[in-house]
């Protein structure tokens, strides 16, 4: 429960949701499609079909997912105030739509969804091989959200509430018209806003638009394979920490001028930038027998970050409520936590 004084609607999230598909699979599946380890991918034509085969599959779990869902959930949780999240997007006017939407709204979150009237409601395969997954979404709906929905008056209504805006890698690269719209009124207001790197592909494809947003944003979160890959695709060849400064001095156009840059590496220190030096913060040792599905420890992680962020704590709280969140959520399967949070 939050400690401070924060009031509903504080953190405002633009994403992809999505319903996750999670089951437990061999390499020769992964090779059957095309596919890697540890990789994030949207399906092609051809591994369309995989979700059928999903289906199909006797231990398949479905499950509300999507980035920008999951870490509000994880926000949610840990502060214990009805509506202090807010979700956005678009989905089919379906079950897995409705699943979705009640899913969240059930755990505290507001939920602002367009309904699209013939485009089903995304989804994502989550293919499990031992401690290792693979992510190959299907975005559909996902990405049929137009600008008349999120600027209309009560959707800009509730927006315009927020203090917080969180904007992924999969968003940014899908709307690109709408997140530029979204950081220069952040700018303008003077709101906070955060953003993920997301996926290799989004910054091998991506990499001029996400910096044109990070001039916007105040907080940047990746992994260690999306720094590298956005790296390259602006040819800085150059050590991690030195991306990360040059990262974190990216001219900003908002008033304050500090940016953070925070990059996990699964169990090894997550590696923190705030334009003058790079700092490492130890993740808490998880036996690895207790480990079940790394999936979504990066949503888990900036869910936690997220909701010390609005209480202003510092940058190291944050981080430390972040390897909480993502300490618990690798040791189930999806993005289920339950109970209350035991973080101080």
């Amino acid at each position: 429960m939050a400690n401070v004084d924060v009031s509903p609607g504080k953190i405002a999230g633009f994403g992809i949701p999505l319903l996750d598909f999670i089951a437990d699979v061999d390499d020769r599946l992964l090779d059957r499609y095309g596919l890697e380890c540890d990789s994030s991918n949207q399906a092609t034509e051809e591994q369309k079909v995989l979700y059928d085969e999903l289906s199909r599959h006797p231990r398949v779990q479905v499950i509300p997912g999507g980035a920008v869902p999951n870490a509000l959930r994880i926000a949610q949780w840990l502060l214990g105030i009805p509506n202090i999240t807010m979700s956005f997007g678009c989905i089919g006017d379906d079950a897995f739509g409705k699943i979705l939407t009640d899913k969240s709204q059930s755990e505290g979150v507001y939920v602002q969804y367009q309904v699209h009237p013939t485009q089903p409601t995304g989804t994502c395969a989550v293919l499990i091989t031992g401690q290792h997954r693979c992510l190959v979404s299907n975005y559909a709906a996902a990405k049929h959200l137009s600008s008349d929905f999120i600027f209309e008056d009560e959707t800009w209504r509730h927006i315009k509430s927020a203090s917080c805006f969180y904007l992924v890698g999969y968003f940014i690269h899908t709307y690109p018209s709408i997140s530029r719209e979204l950081a220069d009124f952040a700018r303008r207001e003077n709101k906070v806003l955060t953003m993920n790197l997301s996926a290799v592909y989004v910054c091998e494809q991506s990499s001029q638009l996400l910096t044109q947003m990070i001039e916007h944003a105040q907080y940047v979160f990746g992994n260690k394979a999306e720094l590298q890959a956005y790296a390259s695709a602006l040819d800085w060849q150059d050590t991690e920490e030195s991306v990360m400064m040059k990262m974190s001095r990216i001219p900003s156009k908002t008033e304050n001028p500090t940016r953070h840059v925070i990059i996990t590496h699964s169990s090894q220190p997550t590696l923190w930038c705030n334009g003058t030096a790079v700092r490492s913060l130890e993740v808490p040792r998880i036996a690895e027998d207790k480990i079940v599905d790394t999936c979504g420890a990066g949503d888990a992680f900036v869910g936690g970050f997220l909701s010390q962020l609005v209480q202003h704590k510092t940058i190291e709280e944050c981080i430390r409520c972040g390897h909480y969140a993502a300490g618990l959520s690798i040791q189930q399967r999806g993005m289920t936590i339950t109970g209350s949070p035991s973080f101080r």
